[in-house]
């Protein structure tokens, strides 16, 4: 665990990294150790808008965030919420930034990977019909994740 100062003064740099390089992100109440934004998606998410929820521990940056997907989404990568990406797990490493965070988040939503699939049945789908998978995809995009969503985040 970093020492309270050298902690604070790493939030207040990845603070401003975060108001330059992702400015859909902001802290929550004031709070630089809980994000909340959203990201546009893109190739079979296209149109949709997916917030995100992003909480550091106090043992940052040892420890990964914990990350979750407020929008509901059908994607084999995300469940309930949580989300599994290397990152955020067993590829966690402290040089890791908040900017490196979203950049993954916003790389898995666009490029779904059945092969390490935290939602089997999303997963199964995508390998087994991939053009139903599509419309699901599509019918999840337009229910869940639009612009009204925002609101109730306050984003």
């Amino acid at each position: 665990m970093l020492p309270q100062d050298d902690y604070f003064a790493r939030l207040t740099i990845e603070t401003n990294e975060m108001k330059r390089e992702q400015p859909g992100f902001q802290p929550v109440n004031g709070n630089l150790n809980h994000w909340q934004g959203f990201i546009l998606g893109t190739n079979l998410y296209d149109g949709g808008i997916f917030v995100f929820d992003i909480q550091l521990p106090r043992e940052y940056p040892f420890k990964p965030p914990d990350t979750k997907l407020l929008t509901q989404v059908w994607h084999p990568n995300v469940f309930n919420e949580r989300v599994c990406i290397g990152i955020l797990g067993k590829d966690w490493a402290p040089t890791n930034n908040l900017v490196d965070i979203i950049e993954s988040l916003r790389f898995l939503l666009s490029n779904p990977n059945p092969e390490d699939p935290l939602h089997s049945s999303a997963a199964k789908m995508m390998k087994d019909d991939y053009d139903a998978f599509k419309t699901r995809v599509s019918e999840w995009v337009n229910e869940y994740a639009t612009w009204d969503q925002l609101e109730q985040y306050n984003l």
